[in-house]
C-alpha cells in the first residue's frame, strides 16, 4: 500500500515537471538604444568692433584729401565747410601779414612790391576757395548759422540774402574797390533783411554775425571806452574804412563815432590816432594789455622818461616780452 503511494506521488511529480517545462516563456524585448547627442560647446556673444581712427588719419595739408577724409567719417557738410573755409582763411591771413609800420615808413617801390604781392595772394585764395566750391556767386557759401531767436523762415531768409550778397574777408590792405564791394553788399542784406526781421531782431543779427564790431572794439581800447560806448559805436565802420587821414575819419564813420562817444571823448579818439600818438596806439590796439595797464602806460608817457627809464618802467609792468614789441612799434616812447 506504501509502496504504491509512492509511486503514485512519484508519478505526480514527474508530471508537474513535465507540465511546467512546456510553460511559455516571456521573450526578449530589444529596445532601440538612442544615441546622446555630443554637447557643444557654449558659444560666446559676438563682438561687434568699430574701425577706431583719430584726428591724426583725418588730418592733411591737402584740403581736397582733408574734405574727402572727413566725408568717409560722415562728418556733417557745413562742419566741413566751415572747417576748410577757416583754415582757409587763416593760412592767408598769416601769409599776408606784414610790418604793422610799413605804412608810415615804407618806401614807395617796397609799398607796390608789397600791394602787388598782397594782390597774387588775394588771387590765389580766391582760387581755391572756388576749386573747393567754398566761394559765393558760382557755388555754395560757408554755413551761415543766424544767431538769437529767430524762426526757420527767417533764418531761411538769412541763408538766401547771405548766397546773393556773401560776406568778403577782406585783406590787410583793401583796395577801394574791394571795400566798396563788402560795404555794397552788407547794405544790401541790412535793407533786404529789415523786410523779414524785428528791429531788435536786426539790430542783435548784426551785433553778432554782419558788423565790424571788433575794429570797433580795438580801436576804441586806446581811449578805455566803456561797453556802453563801444556799444553806442557799434556800427561805426559798417560802411566805411577804419582808418584815419588827415586827422579825421571817414565822414559816415565820424559822424557815428561823435554821435556815439560825445564830442569830448571823440575828441580824445582822435587825438591818439594823431602824429604823436598813432604808434602808441598800434601798440595799444595790437596787443591784449589790460585797460589798467593802458592808462599806466599814458601816464608813464606823460613823464616824459628817457628811453632807459622808459622801457625799464614798460618792462616792469608789461614783462620783457612787451616791453621789446613796445620798443620796436613805439620807438619815439
Amino acid at each position: 500500500m506504501k509502496r504504491n503511494f509512492a509511486f503514485i506521488l512519484a508519478g505526480f511529480c514527474l508530471g508537474f515537471l513535465c507540465l511546467w517545462g512546456e510553460r511559455p516563456r516571456p521573450r526578449a524585448v530589444l529596445v532601440p538604444v538612442i544615441p546622446q547627442p555630443t554637447p557643444l560647446p557654449a558659444s560666446r556673444p559676438t563682438e561687434v568692433r568699430l574701425q577706431p581712427w583719430s584726428w591724426a588719419d583725418i588730418e592733411n595739408a591737402d584740403y581736397a584729401k582733408l574734405a574727402s577724409n572727413l566725408r568717409q567719417v560722415e562728418c556733417p557738410e557745413a562742419t566741413i565747410q566751415g572747417i576748410l573755409y577757416a583754415r582757409i582763411t587763416r593760412q592767408y591771413y598769416q601769409l599776408m601779414l606784414g610790418n604793422p609800420m610799413s605804412k608810415y615808413w615804407e618806401p614807395p617801390e617796397e609799398r607796390k612790391k608789397r600791394n602787388q604781392y598782397l594782390a597774387n595772394l588775394r588771387r590765389q585764395k580766391e582760387k581755391l576757395l572756388e576749386s573747393l566750391g567754398l566761394h559765393s556767386g558760382k557755388s555754395q557759401s560757408p554755413p551761415v548759422s543766424a544767431p538769437g531767436p529767430f524762426s526757420p523762415e527767417k533764418m531761411q531768409q538769412i541763408a538766401q540774402i547771405t548766397q546773393q550778397y556773401p560776406k568778403k574777408i577782406l585783406p590787410m590792405e583793401p583796395t577801394p574797390e574791394e571795400y566798396q564791394e563788402a560795404f555794397d553788399n552788407r547794405r544790401a542784406r541790412l535793407q533786404y533783411l529789415a523786410q523779414y526781421l524785428t528791429p531788435d531782431e536786426l539790430t542783435q543779427y548784426r551785433l553778432t554775425e554782419d558788423s565790424n564790431l571788433s575794429v570797433v572794439t580795438k580801436l576804441l581800447r586806446v581811449i578805455n571806452a566803456t561797453p556802453a560806448e563801444i556799444k553806442n559805436c557799434a556800427f561805426a565802420f559798417d560802411f566805411s574804412p577804419a582808418s584815419v587821414s588827415n586827422g579825421s575819419f571817414a565822414p559816415e564813420a565820424a559822424q557815428a563815432l561823435q554821435a556815439g562817444l560825445g564830442d569830448q571823448r571823440y575828441a580824445e579818439l582822435l587825438a591818439a590816432f594823431a602824429p604823436a600818438n598813432v604808434q602808441f596806439s598800434e601798440f595799444v590796439m595790437q596787443t591784449d594789455v589790460t585797460p589798467e595797464e593802458i592808462t599806466q602806460l599814458q601816464q608813464l608817457r606823460q613823464q616824459n622818461l628817457d628811453s632807459a627809464a622808459m622801457l625799464n618802467a614798460v618792462n616792469q609792468l608789461l614783462g620783457p616780452q612787451l616791453a621789446q614789441r613796445y620798443a620796436n612799434l613805439v620807438p619815439n616812447h
